[in-house]
C-alpha cells in the first residue's frame, strides 16, 4: 500500500493512525490527560490536542521552527511534560521488504 501514492493518502495513513492511537490513548493515561482510554476497535479519533498542568500532547500537529533545523514537520506523536522531557512517536506499517528503509527513515527524522 505504501507504494501507491493514492493508497499511502489514505488507507496506508489510516492503518498507521489505527495502530498507533492504541499507545497514544495508553499514553494519556499514563500522564493524566484522560481517565481510561477507548477500547482500540473503537472508531474514536484522537484530538490533536491535550493539555494539563504537568504535560501537552499532540496527535499529528506540525511543529513550527524559526532557528532550529527541522528534519520531519509532522511528527506523529508528541509529549512534552513541564520537567522538559519530550516523548516523540513515529509510526510506521511497512511491508517486510521495506522494513529496514522505513526504520532508517524514520530514525533519521
Amino acid at each position: 500500500m505504501s507504494g501507491c501514492g493514492t493508497l499511502a493518502q489514505s488507507k496506508y495513513k489510516a492503518r498507521n493512525d489505527a495502530a498507533l492511537k492504541v499507545l497514544f490513548f495508553d499514553l494519556l493515561c499514563d500522564v493524566g490527560l484522560i481517565e481510561s482510554a477507548p477500547s482500540w476497535y473503537l472508531p474514536e479519533t484522537p484530538k490533536p490536542e491535550y493539555k494539563s498542568d504537568q504535560a501537552s500532547t499532540f496527535w499529528d500537529v506540525p511543529v513550527y521552527a524559526e532557528k532550529t533545523e527541522v528534519r520531519a514537520s509532522r511528527i506523529d506523536v508528541r509529549d512534552l511534560d513541564k520537567q522538559k522531557k519530550m516523548l516523540l512517536l513515529e509510526m510506521s506499517c511497512p511491508w517486510m521488504a521495506n522494513r529496514k528503509q522505513k526504520e532508517e527513515k524514520k530514525t533519521f527524522k
